[in-house]
């Protein structure tokens, strides 16, 4: 399975123009239009990056014009050709013809979830949803940001994780924002150990209703997550988070530099451009009110017999006011 490294290399190396990849699930796809959108920047993807489907109505003569233009100066041309097993037997040759011979400012990735196509490319992927692909997906976003899990707490992940690597990743994200937002390992693994298999999916959503006070979302996926099991945890992280907020707001006001912040606020660069973008979108008063609200649902918590349930759906209904 390719990291992020590697699909980098595939696509500056100039000696592979053309790229079969067999899989299942679009996870290839989706990561290597992210990774073009990355090196490319979001003018340039946009022209330069052309996705067609052929599963869909197409001009095959149309799509093989395109890969033979060159583009404008020294910028190199991206196609994603979806489902290249539908073609007819006939229309092959003419891909294979073009892949011979292929535009030298082109680079073509074919996509097809069946493995027996007759296309010749300068690289084959070919790929095959296993438990052992998850675990390798597991530990490599987790490596990414210098996180190695105890065997136990990494079995107990693999058990709970989704088999479809799309879904997967999605998961295994939920779970990093979990050390994004607190900067503890302990609390991570305590939410894998706890947690059950569907929570991985729906409890950062809340993150989001809250800071976009979308009251009527964030009560329905109240609902879904275990919020109110975990709710001293919840609050100890959301009051964390917007602890950063209020630092960061301050010290970017100050005039300190992103270095300087990121220093005093002894957090991973991965932490920072998240929580950055997401405190310049919430004034000082939301901050300091939202703070108020959870220090004051903590003290409910622990001095009055108010049902945790109560408190929690209160929390959250004055979180979006």
């Amino acid at each position: 399975m390719p990291d992020k490294t590697r699909l980098k290399d595939i696509i500056s190396n100039e000696k592979i123009l053309t790229i079969f990849i067999n899989e299942d699930d679009s996870y290839f796809e989706k990561n290597i239009l992210n990774t073009l959108k990355q090196i490319l920047g979001d003018s340039i993807y946009s022209t330069n990056v052309i996705v067609r489907d052929l599963s869909e109505k197409n001009n095959i003569v149309s799509i093989l014009d395109e890969m033979n233009t060159f583009p404008f100066g020294k910028e190199k041309r991206y196609f994603i050709i979806k489902n290249i097993d539908k073609l007819k037997k006939d229309e092959f040759i003419f891909f294979n013809e073009y892949n011979l011979k292929p535009n030298p400012k082109a680079k073509v990735f074919y996509f097809s979830s069946k493995s027996n196509i007759k296309i010749k490319t300068d690289k084959e992927i070919k790929f095959k949803n296993t438990r052992d692909s998850i675990d390798k997906l597991i530990r490599s976003k987790f490596s990414e940001i210098n996180i190695n899990l105890k065997d136990e707490i990494f079995k107990e992940l693999s058990s709970k994780i989704s088999d479809n690597r799309l879904v997967a990743d999605k998961e295994i994200d939920n779970i990093l924002k979990i050390y994004e937002s607190s900067n503890d390992i302990n609390l991570v693994e305590k939410y894998i150990s706890n947690s059950k298999r569907e929570f991985f999916n729906d409890t950062f959503s809340l993150d989001f209703d809250i800071n976009n006070k979308n009251r009527k979302k964030l009560l329905v996926n109240f609902e879904k997550t275990e919020f109110k099991e975990n709710i001293f945890m919840e609050i100890g992280r959301i009051t964390w988070k917007y602890k950063l907020y209020l630092k960061i707001k301050i010290l970017l006001k100050k005039g300190y530099s992103d270095e300087k912040i990121l220093k005093i606020s002894k957090i991973s660069k991965y932490q920072y451009k998240y929580v950055k973008q997401e405190s310049q979108n919430l004034s000082l008063q939301d901050i300091l009110k939202t703070l108020s609200l959870l220090v004051d649902s903590d003290k409910k918590l622990k001095s009055t017999d108010i049902p945790h349930e109560i408190i929690s759906f209160n929390l959250l209904k004055n979180l979006t006011k």
